[in-house]
């Protein structure tokens, strides 16, 4: 018996996922425009090369996104597959970039005396990679359920908005706002959703809920209760 051909998406689905992933380079680069990409462009900024790599391996990650949506739109469904296999990898060395950055950078604010502020600097990124790598990880596992896979990737690319969106200190006074531009992509997959299924994936609901419960971070960064913990686990590789 010859094997059937797996069923493409359907044209307004892969349209929704291609404009859901422009939408979030669009996110990206106004987030970072002042601070990367402006003076990039123009010749003017000065960062440490760490940094440097971190942000051209971030910004790496959000092409290789819209590049997989576009394949998908195409119908290049064989060639998404193999490219796919390629943003493993790339996604790993993300992971080694924001641990060496992270590693860096509690270093300098060591040995600049600012114990406090290297301790606290630890909290933000960790989460963000805990993040970033278990969705990652579960879309990986789920590559061939593809509801499953793709709603995954969205909800981890949407770890890599929040230090886009979080520099938008234009909307800074309304905490609410930017949390939905954080979060906007997976609110338009839910929107996406109830309009064509009538209901909402699972993945984006738990994706939004891990999201807002990683927000007790903000608080958490200034706590005692989290410079004694930092501490002691420092303590231990020390």
């Amino acid at each position: 018996m010859t094997p059937q051909p797996r069923s493409q998406p359907s044209l307004l689905s892969r349209s929704f996922y291609l404009a859901l992933g422009l939408w979030m380079v669009a996110l990206v680069v106004v987030g970072f425009w002042p601070t990367y990409y402006g003076p990039l462009l123009s010749g003017t900024f000065d960062l440490k090369p760490i940094i440097e790599i971190h942000a051209v391996v971030f910004s790496g990650w959000i092409v290789l996104f819209v590049a997989q949506t576009f394949l998908v739109y195409t119908g290049r469904l064989k060639w998404h597959r193999k490219v796919g296999w390629f943003a493993v990898g790339y996604a790993t060395l993300m992971v080694a970039v924001v641990i060496t950055a992270l590693a860096m950078r509690f270093s300098d604010h060591m040995a600049a005396g600012d114990i406090r502020e290297a301790h606290r600097s630890l909290v933000i990124s960790s989460v963000d990679l805990l993040l970033f790598s278990g969705f990652l990880t579960a879309a990986i596992a789920y590559r061939k359920k593809a509801q499953i896979h793709k709603r995954l990737i969205i909800v981890a690319t949407v770890v890599l908005m929040g230090p886009a969106v979080g520099r938008m200190t234009f909307l800074s006074a309304v905490p609410l706002i930017l949390f939905v531009l954080y979060s906007s992509p997976i609110l338009f997959g839910m929107a996406f959703d109830f309009a064509i299924r009538r209901r909402v994936h699972a993945v984006y609901i738990i994706g939004l809920i891990l999201h807002l419960v990683s927000l007790v971070r903000l608080p958490l960064q200034d706590s005692e209760a989290w410079f004694s913990f930092s501490k002691w686990v420092y303590g231990l590789f020390t």
